[in-house]
């Protein structure tokens, strides 16, 4: 995870009122088949194929969303070294969102904008990587 991962926060659309929501999002991507697919038996998702025609080679990449990342984050990041503070800014992010039972609408401006703080501090620190 450290190594070929990453965390994000996914723009999935906007509201009635304009204002983006997100999802979090966690990927691996690797030429290891058998350790992608592992992820998947493991912690579910997808896994998607990429042919580099560029590099002539296969790149596996493995993609969880929403509660099975939050799931996966709460395992794997005390191990992490890379992206430890991703990783915790996406569990303070989730515990910002409100069930997806159309409650798009509750979320208050106080908690929009301390979600896009945390989307913008983990695209900043993505970056750095």
């Amino acid at each position: 995870m450290d190594g070929e991962g990453s965390v994000s926060l996914l723009q999935r659309g906007k509201r009635r009122d304009g204002k983006e929501f997100w999802s979090l999002a966690i990927q691996v991507t690797g030429k290891s088949k058998i350790v992608i697919y592992w992820l998947k038996q493991i912690f579910g998702g997808e896994v998607y194929v990429e042919n580099h025609k560029n590099r002539k080679s296969i790149y596996y990449k493995w993609m969880i969303m929403g509660s099975k990342a939050v799931d996966f984050l709460v395992i794997v990041t005390p191990h992490l070294k890379l992206k430890k503070a991703q990783a915790l800014l996406a569990l303070k992010f989730r515990k910002t969102v409100l069930p997806s039972t159309g409650s798009r609408g509750l979320r208050t401006e106080k908690i929009y904008q301390e979600q896009k703080s945390y989307v913008e501090e983990i695209k900043r620190l993505n970056r750095e990587d």
